[in-house]
């Protein structure tokens, strides 16, 4: 069966950071992250994390579109 892919943003976080390695450790899901700052801890815990503009930014929602896109 083909994981659920499931994309959170915010990924430094605590709470994100948290249900991030819950559902790591869960086979039937797959998880994205983006964050602004390159450095959120999200970003590597995910199976695939992603830098992205501030919400203010006119490319922001661009940026994401490109990302659900493509995962």
């Amino acid at each position: 069966m083909k994981p659920i892919t499931v994309l959170f943003t915010g990924a430094g976080g605590a709470s994100t950071i948290y249900i991030l390695k819950r559902l790591k450790k869960l086979e039937e899901y797959r998880t994205i992250a983006v964050d602004m700052n390159g450095y959120a801890a999200g970003l590597y815990i995910a199976n695939k994390g992603y830098k992205v503009p501030p919400i203010t930014s006119e490319d922001y929602l661009n940026v994401m579109r490109a990302i659900i896109k493509k995962e």
